[in-house]
């Protein structure tokens, strides 16, 4: 067996191409844990995966894993003239067998099949491994939050059942799950095994930050929801400073410890201004930045092509789909490799999400090319500062739209504050800073689970000695 600490991560998602900050999150905690000496088991809910993606986690892991597909499906996804072939014999043969008991008494008492459908369904789906505490939630009575079968499908009964299956074949130390919803897979786990969940965002919330801007949030809990889920776990990883507050608060009987993001900066030197008409937002197609950018191009854009009329917006990720426009000074890019060139290239970086949990990855990243960043509160939120700030915080469209014609119009204020960003970025990103109160955690739980370990073992040869 090897000396090597394993420790498995467990998402719901391929955290490569990093099309959205989250895989991004996951991607950059994976490389520190490989490059801390660890054996990562990458553990995904996937039906396939694709062969670059996966060349490229096997870079940052000891070995990859998804859900598969029953058999029978991989049978016929494999060679699908047998599908085909046999496809309209086994419909005749289903057509001509005779429906489950169940369901001819339902076909027959429809009355009885609509009163307990419902609840059939929820005693049905409650029976997998490891969903205890949503199911309770479920039938608890409290307040309908979020969508209950959104929540539960991140974590399918296949996921939870491999967790546990691979946590045995690699002996795994620590299991750490990404998002409260797939606390789940903690029931799988042999009992000594520490349990991580990294929140990534404080669901309960979404009520406040997100609801009320009328954007919908399948994955918002209440607090006692969100409080079950943190409870199964022996420590909880913050992205950001105000939800590390958050969260001790809601579970003051638990660990929490704050491991934000490392970026690495372009230089030391304040970054080239760049374009001096040229504004960049780069962002995923969650509802709360198509939100944003429709906002902006309602309520700035207008204003700020009066005022800078050869000004240019580059639309940079798969927001661009939902928030299309014929304005040629608008540019689109659904997917670039490498942001580097956009970075150059703009003058202003812009995050005009007016609510969302979590770190906002893509300020955080903005500041670390040392680009001068306007957004919201929401927007840097996490980004905590001493004396003077290093990106413009807004409080109203009028001040997003005269912040970013400033920056376009004065060469001196965007340099001023890209050296701010840099100063910051240089001193908050760095890998070793970020990842630190990680790596105690690790160190100090590890190690007491190893001792234990021993002493439990010393203690079974004596008594296997006096015998």
């Amino acid at each position: 067996m090897s000396t090597r600490r394993t420790i498995l991560v467990a998402a719901h998602f391929i955290p490569y191409p990093p099309a959205h900050g989250v895989y991004l999150r996951v991607l950059k905690l994976l490389k520190w844990l490989h490059g801390e000496g660890y054996r990562v088991i990458l553990v995904m809910a996937a039906d396939s995966i694709d062969a670059n993606a996966l060349a490229e986690l096997r870079k940052v892991t000891f070995a990859v894993h998804w859900t598969k597909p029953a058999l029978r499906t991989r049978i016929g996804m494999r060679f699908q003239f047998l599908r085909k072939m046999l496809g309209e014999t086994l419909m005749r043969l289903v057509h001509w067998t005779k429906p489950a008991l169940r369901t001819r008494i339902g076909m027959r008492f429809p009355f009885l099949r609509k009163m307990h459908r419902e609840t059939l369904k929820r005693l049905l789906s409650d029976r997998d491994v490891g969903g205890d505490h949503l199911s309770q939630v479920h039938r608890s009575g409290l307040p309908n939050i979020g969508d209950y079968r959104v929540k539960r499908a991140l974590c399918p009964e296949n996921l939870v059942r491999l967790v546990g299956k691979l946590a045995r074949k690699y002996e795994a130390s620590a299991l750490i799950a990404e998002y409260v919803f797939l606390t789940p897979c903690f029931n799988a786990l042999p009992p000594d095994t520490l349990k991580l969940v990294d929140t990534i965002g404080v669901f309960s919330q979404k009520l406040e930050q997100v609801l009320a801007w009328g954007a919908a949030a399948a994955f918002a809990c209440s607090k006692e929801e969100e409080r079950g889920y943190l409870l199964q776990a022996d420590a909880i990883i913050a992205i950001q400073s105000r939800e590390a507050k958050l969260l001790r608060s809601l579970v003051p009987e638990r660990e929490v410890i704050l491991v934000g993001m490392d970026f690495a900066v372009t230089g030391n030197e304040p970054a080239n201004v760049g374009n001096p008409d040229s504004i960049a937002v780069i962002a995923s197609d969650n509802p709360l930045n198509i939100h944003g950018v429709r906002r902006f191009l309602a309520e700035c854009w207008p204003q700020i092509k009066a005022a800078q009329p050869a000004a240019t917006l580059h639309i940079v990720g798969r927001v661009g789909d939902a928030c299309q426009s014929d304005d040629q000074a608008i540019r689109y890019s659904r997917w670039i490799p490498t942001l580097a060139e956009v970075y150059k290239d703009a003058r202003v970086i812009i995050n005009p999400a007016i609510a969302g949990t979590g770190l906002k990855i893509k300020s955080a990243e903005a500041l670390a090319h040392g680009k001068p960043l306007v957004a919201w509160t929401n927007g840097v939120e996490g980004l905590d500062y001493i004396g003077s700030p290093p990106y413009i915080e807004c409080r109203s469209w009028k001040e997003f739209a005269d912040a970013v014609i400033r920056l376009l119009q004065s060469t001196d204020e965007a340099e001023k504050l890209s050296a701010r960003a840099l100063a910051y970025a240089t001193e908050v990103f760095d890998v070793v800073a970020v990842y630190a109160p990680l790596k105690v955690l690790l160190e100090k739980r590890l190690n007491s689970k190893h001792s234990t370990n021993r002493q439990k073992n010393r203690g079974c040869r004596q008594s296997v000695r006096s015998a």
